[in-house]
């Protein structure tokens, strides 16, 4: 069975970058969705409005609403700006402070909460294409805990700082996807729980919106892997990784770029074993192979296949020589011991068994 990390790479792909500039998340390649601008920036003719004079000024060509139990008229102001932005609400000092709703010229629209000129405490911000964003703000950016809709895309709730994602929070994509866990600058990374509706299930570490370090991956063929990761491949030294197969066969070992590579155990479901080299997935170099039978081959390989220098134990009796793609095809006999050739169709002649297939990676 082949798993790659290609699946998870293409499909499962989140950011949010700092929407001072754009706000941008996608799934798989796709790229900046939506133009976040509006929801940072200044308010074009606002910068005006810095003064008392000015916004009296300003106030001139402006509806004034007035309730008799709500303080003094300059409080609240009903205006439109130059740029044809609308501004509704409370001002103190020359700038928006209070409860207020700022509706920009192509559409977008903020409702909540002022301080000082910018977006501070709860409020609602709605593009023009029906993407909101619904929660707390800070000098202006998204901040503390808030929920964002991304139409017909994905939905994410949690914590947020500076504008992106970071903290703990959870993500669902328009195909039923589903991300648990924590995010750092809009990124997944530390501890999370991606379920995937084709039947995949990544949990552990991540950076960087890949899996990294310790983790588990359960395939929707019924494999199972536990180990070490690096760009969501599984790759570790040592005895870090496992590898459970439908099949009933499992390796326990290094890994590198999601192949079996360094040192490794491998249990075929049907009593054969192998523990020793591996190289790009492949039985490769010195390593033990344990048959059925309880024949015992030790020695070279190359490519899956006893090649080279190697040692035949059958029951207790010793065979040392030279192979060559699993056949006998000299011995050391003799006293020095010396390597002499063999007839391949004599009686002395032996071919081990054939290998089975080994599970990918």
């Amino acid at each position: 069975m082949r798993h790659g990390s290609d699946h998870l790479r293409g499909d499962v792909g989140f950011e949010v970058t700092d929407l001072e500039t754009d706000l941008a998340l996608w799934r798989g390649d796709d790229d900046m969705l939506i133009d976040g601008e509006d929801a940072y920036k200044t308010a074009p003719g606002m910068e005006a409005l810095l003064d008392e004079k000015a916004l009296l000024s300003s106030m001139a060509d402006c509806t004034v609403e007035e309730e008799a139990d709500k303080g003094p008229p300059e409080n609240l102001v009903s205006m439109q700006l130059d740029n044809n932005d609308f501004y509704d609400g409370e001002v103190l000092d020359g700038l928006m402070d209070g409860r207020g709703r700022y509706t920009f010229s192509d559409g977008n629209v903020y409702v909540g909460e002022w301080v000082r000129g910018k977006k501070q405490g709860t409020g609602t911000f709605t593009w023009s294409n029906g993407d909101v964003y619904e929660g707390t703000w800070l000098d202006g950016k998204m901040h503390g805990h808030g929920r964002l809709v991304l139409k017909d895309k994905m939905i994410y709730e949690g914590e947020w700082q500076e504008g992106k994602c970071h903290g703990k929070g959870n993500c669902r994509y328009q195909n039923g996807d589903k991300f648990s866990g924590e995010f750092r600058d809009g990124k997944r990374f530390g501890q999370g729980k991606l379920v995937q509706v084709e039947g995949y299930t990544w949990e552990g570490n991540w950076r960087g919106n890949a899996m990294e370090g310790q983790g588990t991956c359960k395939y929707p063929s019924g494999d199972e892997y536990e180990g070490e990761w690096k760009e969501s491949k599984r790759h570790g030294k040592g005895i870090q990784g496992r590898m459970k197969y439908c099949s009933g066969d499992s390796y326990e070992g290094d890994w590198r770029a999601n192949k079996k590579h360094g040192a490794g155990a491998y249990s075929w479901a049907r009593g054969m074993k192998f523990r020793g080299k591996w190289q790009e997935g492949r039985m490769h170099g010195n390593g033990t192979m344990v048959y059925p039978d309880g024949h015992v081959y030790e020695g070279g390989f190359i490519d899956n296949v006893p090649n080279g220098h190697g040692v035949l134990t059958r029951r207790g009796n010793k065979t040392e020589g030279k192979w060559q793609d699993g056949k006998l095809i000299a011995r050391w006999e003799g006293k020095p011991p010396m390597l002499k050739e063999i007839d391949p169709f004599s009686a002395e002649s032996i071919q081990l068994p054939s290998i089975p297939d080994i599970c990918e990676p």
